[in-house]
């Protein structure tokens, strides 16, 4: 078994100034030396819904082997099994997991493609794999188009990939509101301004007894006392 090394995202996209590319470097240390490895998106172990975003952020700290790569005639020496160390891990229920992704690739003939998540990563989609009832939307796709779908594994060539299950297609306005940014569905509330409360007007005292000159050195409480037991003069 490969030694697990420790180290830290420095790149990831491919040089400065050029087309980005699935690939970046690691930084650690060997024998007290100043090492820095490179490693592929494929090079990176997802967590239990798919998601290895987390291991292109420059700055991750994260654990990693080191293999050669098994291409003829290739002997470099490349980063695997990388996780950041600190990986916020799902505890959700993974086959209740649900999310939106977005179509970035669309075979019309074969009913298939590739979207891209929320977390950046793309997956496959199949007919096979939609929910009944929205057979007739899903044969409108296009590129650009959204789907609401849940996450599911399988060893495909001793590799473990992932793929959107339980497909539901939104409607053509859902559809829309999607493109431009908005929520999908319009708030049902709306905004009303608070009611301004009138004051009570409070019915004025008959020529006030309280400026009766033997009641204005009295404390309220006396006064309250008085008028209520009938002891007060009018």
């Amino acid at each position: 078994m490969s030694e697990e090394l420790l180290g830290q995202v420095v790149m990831w996209g491919g040089p400065r100034g050029g087309p980005r590319k699935p690939y970046g470097f690691i930084e650690y240390e060997k024998s007290g030396e100043s090492c820095r490895m490179f490693y592929l998106r494929e090079s990176c172990r997802p967590d239990v819904i798919g998601r290895i975003s987390d291991c292109f952020v420059v700055g991750t700290l994260v654990k990693f082997s080191i293999e050669r790569r098994l291409h003829p005639g290739d002997g470099q020496l490349i980063a695997v099994d990388v996780c950041p160390i600190f990986r916020e891990e799902f505890t959700g229920d993974v086959e209740a997991y649900r999310e939106t992704s977005q179509i970035i690739r669309w075979v019309v003939d074969q009913k298939n493609g590739f979207v891209v998540r929320p977390c950046s990563e793309q997956i496959y989609f199949q007919a096979g794999d939609v929910v009944p009832g929205h057979e007739s939307q899903f044969r409108k796709l296009e590129v650009g188009c959204w789907i609401y779908h849940g996450i599911a594994s399988e060893i495909v060539n001793e590799e473990l990939k992932f793929r959107a299950v339980n497909i539901e297609c939104y409607n053509d306005a859902e559809q829309e509101r999607l493109r431009t940014g908005l929520p999908l569905e319009e708030s049902a509330v709306e905004s009303t301004p608070a009611p301004v409360l009138e004051q009570p007007v409070l019915p004025l005292a008959p020529e006030s007894a309280l400026l009766k000159p033997e009641r204005r050195n009295k404390t309220l409480l006396e006064l309250i006392r008085e008028d209520r037991n009938g002891t007060s003069e009018h």
